[in-house]
């Protein structure tokens, strides 16, 4: 007589921790609606009587997985930095050959010129956005910026050797891969099918307004990245830190206290489209990546 509907994180989820690295994982927008049509069609036809909540798909920007690696995570000191500037003195200078012919702009030329100091660093990356450059001999490759969202599983490839050769080292010899890095253009378009894919959740409810209810599990994990979801005052936080860290391990899925307040949202939805009265759980007293919240 009642269902749980909550589909279509996974559409998006292995494209965006591959760093949208491999495009044909990615679901397109018609067969996104096409699917979630069908599937949700299914549940409403099992049981013409049937209700159900149905719940859309998180923004990337709440997962740690895109935010526990800093952009700026290579330290050098100032005699390696110096040696390694040194190394990338002529590739530069064409930089600013490619410039005076037109090639590239002023501003394409101070994002592409790689510069390295004591102290943390942006390390070197590739960036297919890039004017390709490759018919004069040089590679599409910058210094990450604030802007740049590495992934968890650079924490374990950066500043290592590649291959075994100890002169060739990821993030500064050695150009970070596009599957180990989200740039502002990536970003921008596994949000845009996010929102795209949230549209047709909202709509596919809207179209059966007497029978579904939406559950906003965006709009509660946005709150949890402001730090305004809390229960009886211990906050969930967006983090993997015990014990208010709502997420595993991994950076990616809800651990169980967050589990506990996600039931809640549920919950509320329910009890607030059909005036039922069922009574909310407690999150704390379930453990998250360490023992529960007292």
């Amino acid at each position: 007589t009642f269902f749980s509907f909550w589909l279509g994180s996974s559409d998006v989820l292995g494209y965006a921790i591959g760093a949208a690295s491999n495009p044909q994982i990615l679901t397109t927008n018609e067969a996104f609606a096409q699917r979630f049509s069908l599937a949700l069609g299914a549940m409403l036809q099992a049981n013409p009587d049937a209700k159900g909540a149905v719940a859309n798909i998180p923004n990337l920007n709440v997962l740690p997985y895109f935010n526990l690696v800093p952009w700026n995570a290579l330290p050098l000191n100032a005699p390696t930095a110096g040696v390694v500037n040194q190394g990338y003195a002529a590739y530069n200078g064409g930089l600013f050959q490619l410039q005076s012919m037109g090639a590239i702009t002023e501003a394409e030329r101070i994002l592409r010129t790689i510069n390295f100091a004591a102290g943390q660093n942006g390390f070197l990356m590739t960036d297919e956005s890039l004017t390709d450059l490759s018919q004069f001999g040089l590679p599409s490759i910058r210094q990450s910026k604030s802007t740049d969202k590495p992934t968890l599983t650079l924490s374990q490839a950066l500043g290592q050797p590649v291959g075994g050769n100890s002169q060739v080292v990821r993030g500064v010899s050695f150009p970070v891969e596009d599957l180990y890095v989200l740039t502002p253009t990536e970003q921008k378009e596994i949000q845009d099918k996010i929102n795209a894919f949230n549209g047709v959740i909202s709509a596919a409810v809207q179209s059966n307004a007497e029978r579904l209810v939406l559950v906003d599990i965006n709009g509660l994990l946005n709150r949890v990245l402001q730090g305004q979801v809390n229960f009886s005052g211990a906050t969930l936080t967006a983090s993997i830190i015990p014990p208010n860290g709502g997420f595993s391990v991994d950076g990616v899925h809800p651990n169980g206290r967050a589990h506990g307040f996600i039931a809640n949202e549920f919950i509320n939805a329910i009890n607030a489209k059909w005036e039922s009265n069922i009574p909310l759980l407690n999150p704390n007293a379930i453990p998250g990546n360490d023992l529960p919240v007292q």
